[in-house]
């Protein structure tokens, strides 16, 4: 494949002859010591392709996961969309592939465009994988971007040598906003909110997901990869549970993802289930459109997660008509309060590191009252009245807080003018 002249090939790293060896002699004896020691030796090939500052500017090279369907990929589609209605020159640069196995063969790595601005929609666990993949030397020349996204109010030490690297970082909820920017002082953290589009449903109904039509259903989505502590799936459960102890009152929907890489939790939520004949566990893969179509299907959507960095489910959720019951904390406080959902009442606690991989020295989060959780659900199948009302200023808020309006507004500061 012949590369233009005005791009940069994507080449696979490869060590130097004497860090190679070093390196190979550590992962054979002490894996977890070379990794960090390649680790070190990308940032420090970054760190050369960038030997002074740069202005950056267009075009804006944002690499993420375009073909997956997970949070932080559905992120980068989202922003790579809201730049493009700006009419700011977008290079995309799919790395599906290193987040997630691929089925199929393997794709070219894309060039990267000389110059301009790259912005990595990957946490920083991910971007020695990445550049390992794509090469250090697509840094080379640019304004380098982290689009990141963190769940606690403390970011980890191994974060911090790679936000050093990085000119600017920019976060889409004001929760993350506050995190790193006491956690980065000196750093340019930007909030740079997502313009989240209407989901576009499919027709399907209640009876195409096997789920009787009559009863009052509530709807909890969450991916397994995500933590299921900080998700929080058992607290939902049990909440439903005291809300409706006959089987006859609603219906609790399970819609679960990343069930390849968690078997046992997905037996674990079975187990916790068996005696529930109202529940239902949808574990297979969706499409956007059907996923839209089963949350449009629930009366209420419920969230009892410990901390949300955003809740992309809870924000589609206020596209379509579905009522929200939310812990009232982190990061979808900045498109939730008291007028468009019912918020659950909690206490701040320690966040324990069997919950947590990396935690952070003094991390906490929150812990939902199970009790005021079911006292919401049992208020809002005793009133449509409150569903429709709440709905109704859910659906206004994201017409507000989710327009491209918004994000152009937002956009012309991302991009330096005098270089697009």
């Amino acid at each position: 494949m012949t590369v233009p002249s005005d791009r940069i090939p994507a080449r696979a790293f490869t060590p130097d002859r004497w860090s190679g060896l070093v390196w190979r002699t550590l992962d054979a004896v002490a894996p977890s010591i070379a990794r960090r020691y390649l680790d070190t030796m990308i940032r420090a090939r970054v760190s050369r392709m960038r030997e002074k500052p740069m202005a950056g500017g267009a075009p804006v090279s944002i690499l993420g996961g375009f073909e997956l369907n997970i949070g932080v990929a559905r992120a980068a589609q989202i922003l790579r969309t809201g730049l493009e209605a700006t009419g700011i020159p977008v290079h995309p640069m799919d790395c599906s592939p290193v987040l997630r196995p691929i089925p199929g063969p393997a794709q070219p790595r894309p060039a990267a465009p000389i110059g301009g601005t790259m912005v990595f929609c990957v946490n920083p666990p991910q971007m020695v994988p990445l550049l390992s993949h794509f090469g250090p030397r697509i840094c080379r020349g640019k304004r380098l971007v982290g689009h990141w996204w963190w769940e606690l109010d403390r970011i980890p030490r191994t974060w911090l040598p790679w936000a050093a690297l990085m000119d600017e970082i920019w976060v889409s909820s004001r929760f993350i906003h506050d995190t790193f920017s006491r956690g980065l002082p000196g750093k340019v953290v930007r909030y740079v909110p997502l313009p989240v589009p209407e989901p576009v449903a499919s027709p399907l109904s209640r009876v195409d997901f096997g789920l009787p039509e009559q009863p009052f259903t509530v709807l909890v989505p969450f991916d397994l990869s995500s933590h299921w502590a900080r998700k929080n799936p058992m607290g939902a459960i049990a909440a439903f549970r005291r809300a409706f102890p006959s089987a006859i009152e609603a219906q609790l929907v399970l819609k679960v993802s990343g069930t390849d890489q968690n078997p046992a939790q997905v037996e674990q939520l079975r187990g916790l289930t068996a005696d529930m004949p109202n529940v239902r566990i949808i574990d297979r893969n969706l499409s956007p459109p059907d996923l839209a179509a089963l949350i449009r299907c629930a009366d209420v959507l419920l969230s009892l997660h410990r901390s949300e960095g955003f809740g992309l489910f809870i924000a589609e959720a206020m596209w379509l008509g579905t009522t929200i019951v939310a812990t009232g904390w982190s990061g979808v406080m900045d498109m939730l309060d008291p007028d468009n959902a019912l918020l659950v009442a909690f206490n701040k606690v320690a966040v324990k590191p069997a919950d947590y991989p990396s935690v952070p020295p003094g991390a906490r989060w929150a812990e939902p009252d199970i009790g005021h959780a079911a006292d919401c659900l049992r208020q809002l199948a005793n009133d449509a009245g409150l569903r429709a009302r709440l709905h109704t200023k859910a659906r206004e808020r994201a017409e507000s807080q989710f327009s491209l309006d918004r994000f152009r507004a937002v956009a012309a500061d991302l991009v330096p003018a005098a270089v697009r």
